[in-house]
């Protein structure tokens, strides 16, 4: 029998993130944890049902959350998001930087329909492009 070795990554919540929980029911909160671990841990840049990335243009809050360090003008930011927690309610924002093999999280946040909630305040997903 053949064993696959698979690389671990860390996984570094931004100091933020602990704002973005409040209001999230504790039964859920152990949910979310559970599947960050789960699907970050190991291929977290690899596509699947539930993780994805955010098409540009995002909206201006999204700068507020990034850390220094994670971006910069040569290197093109991915921002991904997973789907979790109970009914797939719950959404993870995170970048990947895989010459570290870290993760970075930088929201968590609830979805209700077509609006996304953190820290219990309504965010825009998408920005609309500005007219040249």
């Amino acid at each position: 029998m053949t064993k696959i070795r698979t690389r671990k990554f860390v996984i570094i919540y931004q100091p933020h993130v602990r704002f973005h929980l409040r209001g999230i029911p504790k039964r859920d909160l152990r949910w979310i944890r559970d599947d960050i671990e789960k699907h970050l841990a190991v291929a977290p840049a690899q596509p699947s049902r539930q993780r994805d990335t955010l098409k540009p243009p995002l909206p201006p809050v999204w700068n507020e959350w990034l850390a220094e360090g994670l971006w910069s003008e040569k290197k093109p930011l991915h921002i991904w998001r997973l789907r979790c927690g109970p009914h797939n309610r719950y959404r993870v924002f995170y970048i990947v930087d895989e010459a570290t093999q870290t993760v970075f999280v930088i929201a968590i946040g609830r979805k209700d329909r077509k609006t996304l909630y953190i820290a219990n305040e309504p965010i825009p997903l998408r920005w609309p492009e500005e007219d040249p």
